[in-house]
């Protein structure tokens, strides 16, 4: 039984990686110095939260400190999850050249024509690579060309296909772990076209590598019941699928730069919360009408824990949108009569009635191949961070971003303004996740929030968590606001949303100009002086400037 671990922020958990990363780097070769760098290598945790570099140097080190089998195992994990990195390769096939471990150079060459292709790979790789044959003959002497044995040669021939089906093997493996329902039980997706609907029958047995096999081919296409008999699950799944006005077809028509925003928006906010939280979540593009967020674990955990956790980590955006709506998965905490409960599609698979493959987003690529070997490097989460989250979420039905619970504390009126406009809320927390709002939604915020009482701080406040801020150039265009808040329509427009858009929940008087700002109780309407831009109303904003300024700091050290 694993130790309960407590709960930690992202930010300090990196800050003890990079620690433990300059520690390793730090220590010399030496008996009680190669134990130490040992016991750091095996904490799974330090390892998985290296970056591609920090990974490159750490193996570097191993390899100093006589860890051979380390340094091979934490070089195939920098070539499989960083491909990118060429030291990785070349570094990694010069010890196996050292080694003569000519069985693993070549299968090294290999991995590395199926992941980066064949000139790169041959770029790269070429001269650690043993020579093939030339046109299969002997030499006069009756040796084969270059030195090279008959032996190594059928090896070097053969070696790929081999290669390639144990590698398979591998993945298959990895896959049925990370998305693992019930055990004696499955569906496979039917469809009738002629009447435009599908559906899933019950396929009664164990699934196996040959059904996954079938399912990643297209030929058929399964999926799990999430429900053990038991009542635990081995994973959930937020099921994000557009609202059902949405589907009708053209309906969608001059929107697209809105639906595109808003569904990054929500993947990028859960996936920064579930991180947050110790959790491993994986994004998938369902094929069908919608995105599905996988949150598997390594042990069964109560249906009830992964329904209050997943909960929590959409209570903060579920009224914040305007085209998609979240569901949980599973629905019910305790299977009822001989149900088998929920089910969800396998990912990776052909959807039969809408003939599209479903994919993994955020991996850069659409191949499958490429992708279930990303899902071969992945981890399912640990069973105690599901259930400390639902423990959380159980204290508190909603649970906020400690960012968010700070604003609402410091800047009440934004938070009003934040609950009550969904595109507003969609820019805020963009600014919050450290992400760039571009240039229409900088100007959204800038012409809204700008007109608050103290809106100048709250901008500085938010723009200074992103890539590109500029405490002058933002000073400037403060100085230069005037006349009204940017409104309802231009907003709209701005965002993608045409001349409609949501529905805001404030009444208009006849003829009365509609903007956000209306959104706040008692709003009277402030003029914006061109002295805003350097007044400090009181101590409090003096003091919100300095953290501001402290936090620019941080980030640059």
């Amino acid at each position: 039984m694993e130790k309960e671990i407590p709960a930690i922020n992202q930010t300090n958990k990196q800050e003890k990686v990079d620690l433990r990363f300059r520690r390793v780097i730090k220590l010399l070769p030496g008996p009680e110095t190669s134990k130490e760098v040992s016991d750091l290598l095996n904490d799974q945790d330090f390892i998985h939260g290296l970056s591609g570099e920090q990974l490159l140097q750490t193996a570097r080190c191993a390899m100093e400190h006589g860890l051979i089998e380390k340094g091979l195992e934490l070089y195939n994990k920098l070539n499989l999850v960083y491909p990118q990195i060429k030291e990785g390769w070349t570094e990694h096939a010069e010890i196996l050249d050292y080694l003569n471990e000519t069985k693993e150079l070549l299968a090294l060459r290999f991995r590395a024509i199926k992941l980066l292709g064949k000139k790169e790979a041959d770029s790269l790789l070429s001269s650690f690579s043993p020579p093939k044959r030339r046109h299969g003959s002997k030499s006069q002497s009756g040796d084969f060309s270059d030195g090279q044995t008959e032996k190594e040669s059928q090896l070097f021939d053969d070696l790929s296909p081999f290669e390639e089906n144990i590698t398979r093997t591998q993945n298959i493996k990895k896959f049925m772990t990370l998305f693992r329902g019930r055990d004696d039980v499955f569906a496979r997706q039917w469809v009738d076209r002629t009447k435009g609907v599908s559906g899933y029958a019950p396929v009664k047995r164990p699934m196996n590598a040959a059904d996954i096999e079938d399912h990643l081919r297209g030929s058929k296409t399964y999926g799990i019941y999430l429900m053990n008999p038991d009542n635990t699950v081995w994973t959930g799944v937020i099921d994000i699928d557009l609202k059902k006005e949405y589907r009708i077809k053209g309906s969608l028509k001059g929107l697209g730069g809105a639906v595109k925003r808003e569904i990054k928006f929500i993947l990028s906010h859960i996936v920064d919360q579930a991180r947050k939280a110790d959790l491993s979540p994986i994004a998938e593009f369902s094929g069908g009408k919608g995105y599905h967020l996988w949150f598997p674990v390594k042990r069964p955990v109560a249906a009830s824990d992964m329904r209050y956790a997943l909960s929590a980590l959409c209570n903060n955006i579920s009224n914040k949108t305007e085209f998609f709506q979240m569901e949980i998965f599973p629905k019910q905490d305790v299977l009822s009569g001989k149900g088998l409960g929920n089910l969800v599609k396998l990912p990776l698979g052909i959807h039969r009635l809408t003939g599209k493959r479903s994919f993994l987003v955020m991996t850069g690529t659409r191949d499958k191949d490429r992708q279930l070997t990303i899902l071969a490097s992945l981890e399912p989460s640990r069973p105690q961070a599901i259930k400390r989250l639902a423990a959380e979420a159980q204290k508190a039905q909603v649970v906020l971003h400690p960012a968010t619970s700070d604003l609402d504390k410091r800047f009440p009126q934004l938070m009003e303004l934040q609950r009550g406009c969904r595109v507003i809320s969609q820019l805020i927390n963009t600014c919050l996740a450290g992400r760039d709002p571009g240039e229409k939604g900088r100007k959204i915020l800038l012409s809204t929030i700008g007109f608050l009482e103290r809106g100048r701080h709250i901008l500085h406040h938010l723009l200074s968590k992103t890539p590109d801020y500029n405490r002058p150039l933002l000073d400037y265009e403060i100085s230069r606001l005037r006349g009204t808040p940017l409104g309802c329509k231009r907003i709209h427009s701005l965002y993608g949303l045409g001349d409609g858009g949501l529905d805001c929940a404030f009444q208009l008087e006849k003829g009365q100009y509609a903007h956000p700002l209306l959104h706040i109780r008692n709003w009277q309407g402030n003029e914006v002086e061109s002295t805003k831009a350097e007044r400090i109303e009181n101590l409090n904003d003096a003091l919100i400037n300095l953290k501001t300024a402290i936090e620019i700091v941080e980030r640059f050290l």
